[in-house]
């Protein structure tokens, strides 16, 4: 930091709630360079450290985000205007359904046109949600159980999302695939660097039906400037990446992607869109 005379004073008045939230923090150095940049990227920076002088909890929550994970901290300087929703830690801590968590996927894209456009509402939207997750799991404000289940909505909520967007470029109907979560998705024990495990079901058109679904897959894997959804692998099937689609009725089983999970046989081990 090179502050000025006011910032001076300003760093002087948070500086003890600093000290005493540094002092029981992993990795003191990286907290006070992620402060460091944090301040860089708001906006008014002089009023940020006024408002850190008089919330010493807000520090607190700071410290122990910038200490203990730098993918949340590097979502909260990319996205800085987060800070707001982030310190108001009831609110965030409020736990979300997986509809609710979709239909405000829903409401986040529905200003915009394009299908990229809609796909980059959906990165930011997962972003905030990442934080929000990560930050009351640090807080201790979620337990284990409930950390999973909120990153199993979210990636619900997403799937969802991005299969009506692929539906409608493709002019396909609701009726023409289904989706299965399969593994972690599917049993609710999501955790963040989860890789999601997908059942595709023909009902239709195969031809159709493929195109949804590389549609889809593409989707949720594609990486732009706002990062990227989820990883799919779609080659751990004995066919690799694609196999042969069949209506459904004509196959024991449709050919796409299965991911049986050994020792899952609980009835919650698979959900459906």
């Amino acid at each position: 930091m090179a502050p000025d005379g006011e910032r001076w004073q300003a760093l002087s008045q948070f500086f003890p709630h600093l000290l005493v939230a540094l002092s029981n923090a992993a990795g003191p150095d990286r907290v006070l360079a992620n402060l460091d940049r944090l301040i860089v990227h708001m906006d008014y920076p002089l009023g940020f450290l006024h408002y850190l002088a008089r919330n010493p909890r807000t520090v607190e929550i700071l410290v122990t985000l910038f200490a203990g994970s730098q993918f949340l901290t590097e979502i909260l300087l990319r996205n800085p205007a987060y800070f707001e929703r982030l310190v108001e830690t009831r609110r965030m801590a409020t736990t979300r359904s997986a509809e609710e968590l979709y239909l405000e996927a829903q409401d986040c894209i529905g200003a915009w046109r394009t299908s990229s456009e809609k796909l980059d509402a959906l990165r930011r939207f997962q972003s905030w949600e990442l934080l929000r997750i990560g930050a009351c799991d640090l807080l201790n404000l979620y337990d284990l159980p409930v950390v999973t289940r909120q990153l199993s909505n979210l990636a619900d909520s997403l799937v969802r999302a991005c299969l009506k967007i692929a539906m409608v470029a493709c002019g396909a109907g609701p009726d023409d695939l289904t989706v299965l979560a399969m593994g972690k998705l599917g049993g609710r024990e999501l955790n963040y660097s989860s890789d999601i495990d997908l059942l595709f079901l023909c009902n239709q058109d195969p031809v159709l039906s493929q195109k949804v679904g590389e549609h889809l897959i593409d989707s949720l894997t594609r990486v732009t400037d706002e990062g990227f959804l989820y990883r799919v692998d779609m080659r751990l099937r004995p066919w690799e990446r694609w196999g042969r689609w069949y209506p459904r009725g004509k196959a024991s089983w449709p050919t796409w992607r299965s991911t049986p999970v050994p020792g899952k046989s609980r009835p919650c081990s698979r959900r459906g869109w």
